[in-house]
């Protein structure tokens, strides 16, 4: 299989409730880094590798998601399939799975995968399989953490093959990127409910109790993501990785900026006067006067005067 004949699945349809402040108004995946979309981002990196068939799991403000994109589409071919259980992971993913005939990629919505990273997970994948055939089910991307038990920790031999998934012994977590089997539908379900949760890992761990093998891609790319349990530093990380990205100190779209000292900020179509930002992100119609922030998100249409703050959302006016 070549790469353009691959399909890739983005579950977008949770409700993103560690960022509830910004996603009672728009879906996760939805909040913007350089005034676009992280799912635009991710898709963008997908057709940089050559994939141009995307199936989309929505849910949770799903209409805003297939809105934005019926104009942005990025010459992509998007299928849209609603998640009617929103229920985990698992069950977002076993809502593709009358649109997958056979190996596909799979990328949560609220990460952002490099193209560099795909392309070297899709050829270790493939590479395996190629040697072993159907008993493989899944490879992971994993990076390695200072904190692991805040995540999902990977145990996996000198081989790269997983032993064990939610494992103590191991620095290397899932990143959320994988590339899976058709096989994972079926023990998706046979998977149980996991703290009020259906999660694909435990699908995969089950697959691996059947023979199944499973493999693990060590990662040397950046972990992109949103709404961990870092909650707001997971944005303002995500928007200096963007800012970088394009080799830019802040961006600033269709904004009034006057007499404000900006670093490593994002301002989008807001006014910012006599003010200091650091390391912040602007939305909408904000208005942002005689302020100091750091670490901070304020919230589209959010007036802020004479405030002092740090690590913080603003969703009401001060």
């Amino acid at each position: 299989m070549d790469i353009e004949s691959l399909k890739a699945v983005i579950p977008a349809a949770g409700k993103g409730i560690r960022l509830a402040e910004l996603t009672r108004k728009h879906s996760k995946v939805m909040l913007k880094f350089n005034g676009k979309p992280l799912l635009w981002h991710t898709l963008n990196s997908l057709k940089e590798i050559g994939i141009r068939n995307i199936i989309i799991i929505v849910g949770y403000r799903g209409n805003e998601i297939i809105n934005y994109f019926s104009s942005n589409t990025l010459g992509l071919n998007i299928t849209y399939v609603k998640d009617e259980r929103m229920a985990g992971t698992a069950t977002a993913i076993k809502a593709a799975e009358n649109e997958i005939e056979s190996t596909f990629l799979m990328i949560f919505g609220d990460v952002f995968p490099e193209s560099g990273l795909l392309r070297s997970l899709i050829k270790k994948h493939m590479s395996i399989k190629k040697k072993i055939g159907s008993r493989i089910a899944a490879t992971l991307s994993v990076t390695k953490v200072n904190d692991p038990h805040n995540h999902a920790p990977i145990l996996f031999d000198t081989n790269e093959e997983v032993i064990e998934i939610w494992s103590s012994r191991s620095m290397w977590v899932d990143m959320g990127i994988m590339m899976l089997e058709p096989v994972v539908f079926k023990a998706i379900n046979h998977t149980p409910l996991v703290r009020g949760e259906y999660r694909i890992l435990k699908s995969i761990s089950i697959a691996m109790k059947w023979g199944y093998r499973v493999f693990a891609y060590k990662s040397s790319y950046p972990w992109i993501q949103i709404g961990d349990h870092t909650r707001i530093m997971s944005l303002i990380n995500v928007n200096n990785y963007f800012l970088n990205r394009a080799r830019i100190n802040n961006y600033i779209e269709d904004s009034f900026i006057h007499n404000s000292r900006l670093f490593k900020t994002s301002v989008i179509k807001s006014k910012i006067i006599n003010s200091e930002l650091s390391h912040c992100i602007v939305y909408e119609g904000a208005e942002i006067i005689s302020s100091s922030l750091k670490n901070c998100v304020i919230n589209e249409g959010i007036r802020l005067r004479n405030v002092r703050g740090e690590n913080k959302i603003f969703s009401t006016n001060l």
